[in-house]
């Protein structure tokens, strides 16, 4: 790896404020827009939300002991979010744009992280155009928009790299590294995949003799940074044998219950991770631009650092089928970082450059407009029209959907203090009222027992069951949200009365019907 010159701190700091100021324009511009408020963004909120109140983890829409009591004590391992985000509740307010605020927060570390690990690997202008094509990668561009873990799981990534393959010959570093990777462990679970993959792409880097060398400061990092949740939960659930944590978490040992039939599905379901990878929103030059960098990559497996990067993406690629359920395309954002740096690099040795060119050398090297330099350029470019043509088309699609001014429109029906039903989405509006959803309340008895004072109604097929997949396909939990609505609908025909309506050209429209239930 290269060693920066004192000269060129200068010129990291420039690249690097210039980037953060694209990154945040981009990223801030209709943040409150797109991506469209979804279910998953209110559910990551609600432990963040009572953090900044109280100081503990509470998801107080899930109150369902068959759940583990998550209103008591949420445990599962992804909490590190809620911690990064409750400040931003506190000091500016509870929303979903406060909330994404926080990811974009993480999102200008995970810019600032790719650039100083390319740095390693060379000059500032490398490091530049890896930056670059990272801020305006269409995975990334959505998750540093999104309440949810998968950038604080990129961040940390990207940093564990930099510490980790950067300081192989520095125990401070090694245990820096070691430690983010604990603290990943409850980021989110998918990080585990995270902490085998530098382990073993760090191990790639050195002789087997030094293995020891690398392994100790890592693993007391990853103790030392993992130590905070692992008392949390004994501290909340040891004395009940950890009940509840099991019952948190035992959806995702599903592929324990028939190992067979969870496989042969697992296997052919993954290409759904891909096709949506593909085809959102029309990627495939991208795809084939980044499979060519990998192949390259591949082929030069000699050099130690496009080993340790396809030993990231190996690693995950492989155990994505086993470890994770959900075939969603956004869990493959953590390997945008890598997968961009080989792409850069790939271009940089077709076209001649060193890896420490400055913008003279660079521009004069184009402007002799030989074939060798044009195409490798060519490449590059067509990778980042695309992107950014992605990112404009998406904004663009959900420029009616500012969700502000909608909740905001919906808390005004209903009165402070009264117990409401409503979608998980909505969560945002009614955060400190008793708000129950489809999850925990939607059999005739529960709502009985619960007998809200409110029931929101909600029109749009998205909020009763997800469409995943590239086909479009209705979640298998359509039919059972089918039943919940008809059920509210029956309701409110029965107990109430029209408190007033929504209508909104993107959410839908909405009608707030009063209960009475004397």
């Amino acid at each position: 790896m290269l060693s920066i010159k004192p000269g060129q701190r200068y010129a990291d700091v420039f690249f690097v404020l210039i980037l953060l100021i694209i990154f945040g324009f981009s990223s801030l511009l209709f943040l409150d827009r797109f991506p469209k408020t979804w279910m998953d963004e209110a559910w990551d909120s609600t432990t963040a939300y009572t953090f900044q109140l109280d100081g503990t983890f509470r998801n107080t829409s899930l109150v369902d002991p068959a759940f583990g009591n998550q209103d008591v004590h949420f445990l599962q391992p992804r909490i590190f979010s809620n911690v990064v985000m409750a400040p931003f509740f506190a000091w500016l307010g509870v929303g979903n744009f406060q909330g994404r605020l926080a990811s974009v927060f993480v999102g200008a570390l995970a810019v600032t992280g790719i650039y100083l690990l390319a740095r390693k690997m060379g000059g500032p202008i490398f490091a530049a155009v890896c930056a670059l094509l990272l801020i305006f990668d269409n995975l990334f561009f959505v998750v540093t928009r999104t309440i949810r873990p998968e950038i604080y799981v990129t961040a940390i990534s990207i940093w564990a790299l930099y510490f980790i393959l950067g300081g192989v010959n520095s125990f401070w570093k090694l245990f820096t590294g070691g430690v983010l990777l604990g603290i990943s462990l409850y980021t989110h679970p998918n990080s585990f995949l995270v902490l085998i993959a530098v382990f073993i792409a760090a191990l790639s880097q050195v002789k087997i003799k030094q293995y020891g060398k690398i392994l100790f400061p890592v693993i007391l990092g990853v103790i030392l940074g993992f130590l905070p949740y692992a008392y949390y939960v004994w501290d909340q659930d040891g004395a009940n044998q950890f009940r509840d944590f099991w019952l948190q978490i035992q959806h995702r040992a599903e592929m324990l219950k028939d190992p067979g039939a969870f496989f042969s599905g697992a296997l052919t379901a993954e290409l759904e991770r891909y096709g949506s990878y593909i085809f959102f929103p029309y990627r495939l030059l991208i795809f084939l631009i980044q499979f060519l960098a990998v192949g390259y990559a591949f082929y030069k497996w000699i050099d130690g650092l496009n080993r340790a990067m396809l030993i990231f993406i190996f690693v995950h690629v492989l155990l994505f089928p086993i470890l994770i359920s959900a075939k969603t395309s956004r869990y493959l954002t953590v390997l945008m970082p890598v997968v961009i740096i080989l792409v850069v690099r790939m271009v940089w040795e077709m076209a001649g450059w060193p890896y420490d060119i400055n913008l003279s050398g660079m521009s004069a090297s184009i402007m002799k407009l030989n074939r060798s330099v044009l195409i490798p350029v060519a490449l590059i470019l067509v990778l980042f029209a695309n992107q950014a043509g992605g990112d404009v088309w998406a904004v663009w699609k959900s420029r009616d959907c500012s969700f502000a001014p909608f909740i905001s429109q919906l808390r005004l029906l209903i009165p402070s203090d009264v117990k409401v039903w409503g979608p998980m989405t909505f969560w945002f509006g009614f955060y400190d009222h008793p708000y129950r959803t489809q999850w925990t309340v939607n059999t005739e008895e529960e709502m009985n027992d619960f007998q809200p004072e409110y029931v929101i109604l909600y029109d749009n097929v998205e909020i009763w069951a997800n469409q995943t997949g590239v086909t479009k396909r209705l979640d298998p939990n359509y039919e059972r949200m089918e039943a919940i609505r008809n059920l509210l609908v029956q309701l409110a025909k029965s107990r109430g009365v029209v408190a007033g309506s929504v209508p909104n050209s993107c959410y839908g429209n909405i009608e707030v019907f009063k209960l009475t239930w004397k």
